[in-house]
């Protein structure tokens, strides 16, 4: 219900955004040999990658690829992903069959054997053919296992972007302090597949300093694959190291490295940094080859100088709630009205796994001033830094879209977990930004349409309404008689949060809700059906908005306690999915009141209907 949705964006507003990551021992990334190294094409304003694994994959390499692992993981995989033409019985031109036998996958010289073969059509995504969805964990885990953890997956291919990744100078800074934050040694075992794993730090600096220069510390290539940075702003993350699936709450992302990118260094100024600031190092390990006997210290070096010339900060432009269905293809947008006058000198737009394109466009007055960026061929496991110097003036809008072409088979919303889905523009700006988010509201007015399950004779233009959002505990219902049959509009709609939003105040000003519904009785069948749109503002500089839908239907019950009741759907969710609510109905007045649980945050939505 909408509850949860307003849980969720208020618990989010606090929250660091979760982006996968990986490493290099000591070299700048792309360059350890067995990499991804990349270079872009400005001819074509794509971005090509190619895989440099020194020895095409296996080619006079000594891999005997684990048969443990074969048994375990790889033989389902290829069965999976593999098996539709490479079956025991070969279809649709297929020269060989790849399923059931190990030891036939060994049989040649190192280099033109199956596994070897099928490791390089895999890392280049020449196979399976154009169009079959391979999750990217199935993906990596297969070629890591074919070349006993000496390949990576290209995920370039298809990658195109009309801007020039942001570069950083080749050589590292001479004379600079640095200081490098490393996973202590950590044990990645055999059967570790897909673990996100942090480490918090405390950084070691004695003032006032500027991060400069960012550059990854690979030491275990054969097992990672990202490698995030973020800064602890409200230290809440645990000192120790452990798995972090979604972040901390109020996080700041600050750079991301996986093989084919680079170090970032600003040309002047740089991040803010102070004693006692805490950073959290996510790395993101995939031991597909099964080696053994693996301890990583990769990590990030940081360069730091005095404090001068710009202090950059990160802003995020771009929707924050949204949902895409099951097998759905969507463009979803989000407009971000900028407060106040910045530089920007680069971004990294980021999604999760069923992204598929991403642009961003500046506009001034209603008009289009410029192309941010486009991208298409998304893979997130190559995220980039593109360069896109440009002014950004009060008032502007910076309008961001992203596609999603979601074949899970499950219905996939907006959150920080890897499961779920985001779509942003992570932006280095100075000075740095009045808040970390940035979507706002948009400008056209609320309308309200009855919805599928609102029942017989609807009224045509209920009341559209002005809600309140009200920081303090719900009233209660204590008692509930039967609800009188009939037509009810609503006639008020309250948003209770009893904790209060999590980041700064409500900017009342800005923040509105605007709501129009009904509802009707008819014995023991009860409907609910309304409209929501709503821009939530806080005085720590975060917005966002969004415009919904409510319909539902079914078999009213009262529970056993005064004041609550149970509606099972049958119209407008899964049949006989059950609704619990409180109510209370005196005469011609009902009322609903729902909870939801988003996070650390809890709502209740109280709606109050008079009967018509």
């Amino acid at each position: 219900m909408i509850t949860g949705r307003l849980g969720w964006i208020s618990a989010a507003s606090a929250l660091a955004l979760l982006v996968g990551c990986g490493g290099d021992g000591g070299n700048s990334a792309g360059n350890n040999g067995n990499g991804v190294n990349n270079g872009v094409n400005n001819g074509n304003n794509g971005v090509n990658n190619g895989v440099n694994n020194g020895n095409n994959g296996n080619n006079g390499a000594d891999c005997t690829p684990s048969k443990a692992v074969y048994n375990s993981v790889a033989s389902g995989l290829i069965e999976e992903h593999c098996g539709k033409c490479h079956g025991e019985t070969p279809q649709f031109g297929a020269p060989n069959t790849l399923v059931g036998d190990y030891d036939a996958l060994l049989v040649g010289e190192v280099g033109s054997r199956l596994v070897d073969r099928m490791a390089v059509r895999a890392a280049n995504k020449t196979m399976p053919p154009v169009g079959n969805l391979v999750p990217h964990t199935d993906l990596d885990t297969l070629v890591e296992w074919a070349s006993c953890g000496e390949t990576h997956t290209d995920h370039s291919v298809g990658l195109s972007a009309d801007r020039p990744v942001w570069e950083a100078p080749t050589g590292s800074p001479d004379g600079m302090e640095y200081f490098d934050l490393l996973a202590p040694s950590f044990d990645v075992t055999p059967t570790t597949l897909d673990l996100y794993q942090c480490f918090t730090f405390e950084i070691p600096v004695d003032g006032e300093r500027h991060i400069v220069r960012m550059e990854p510390m690979v030491d275990e290539s054969r097992v990672l694959h990202h490698i995030v940075v973020l800064r602890d702003t409200d230290h809440t993350a645990p000192l120790t190291p452990h798995t972090c699936y979604s972040m901390s709450q109020g996080a700041d992302f600050l750079y991301s490295w996986a093989p084919g990118t680079g170090a970032i260094e600003f040309p002047e100024g740089g991040l803010a940094a102070a004693p006692g600031d805490r950073y959290v190092i996510q790395i993101h390990y995939n031991n597909g080859a099964g080696v053994e006997g693996v301890k990583d210290k990769s990590g990030v070096r940081f360069y730091h100088a005095e404090r001068t010339g710009p202090t950059y900060g990160m802003i995020a432009p771009g929707p924050l709630v949204f949902d895409v269905a099951p097998g759905e293809e969507k463009v979803v947008e989000g407009v971000c009205n900028a407060r106040q006058d910045f530089t920007v000198i680069s971004g990294m737009p980021h999604m999760h796994e069923v992204g598929t394109a991403f642009d961003q466009v500046l506009m001034r007055d209603g008009e289009l001033v410029e192309s941010v960026i486009e991208l298409t061929g998304w893979s997130f496991e190559l995220q980039y830094f593109y360069s896109f110097p440009m002014e950004v003036k009060a008032g502007d809008q910076l309008v961001t879209r992203c596609t999603f072409n979601n074949q899970t088979g499950s219905r996939v919303e907006s959150g920080v977990r890897t499961q779920d889905e985001m779509c942003f523009n992570f932006m280095y700006v100075t000075p740095p930004p009045l808040g970390r988010f940035c979507d706002s509201a948009t400008a056209e007015p609320f309308t309200y349409s009855p919805g599928a399950c609102v029942g017989p004779d609807p009224i045509a233009e209920p009341a559209i309404l002005d809600a309140d959002i009200v920081e303090a505990d719900p009233p209660a219902f204590l008692s509930g008689d039967t609800p009188a049959d009939g037509r009810y509009e609503l006639v008020d709609y309250a948003l209770h949060i009893p904790g209060g939003v999590p980041v700064g105040e409500l900017d009342e000003e800005n923040t509105f809700v605007h709501t129009a519904g009904q509802g009707f009785v008819d014995g023991d069948h009860i409907s609910v059906d309304f409209g929501l749109k709503f821009n939530i503002a806080l005085t720590a500089g975060v917005s966002f908005d969004d415009e919904t839908e409510v319909s539902i239907a079914g078999a009213f019950a009262p529970g056993e306690e005064a004041g609550t009741a149970t509606l099972t759907s049958d119209c407008g969710a899964p049949d006989g999915s059950v609704l619990h609510f409180w109510y209370q109905a005196e005469g011609d007045t009902l009322r609903v009141m729902l909870q939801g649980d988003q996070g650390p945050v809890r709502t209740y939505s109280v709606l109050t209907f008079e009967r018509r």
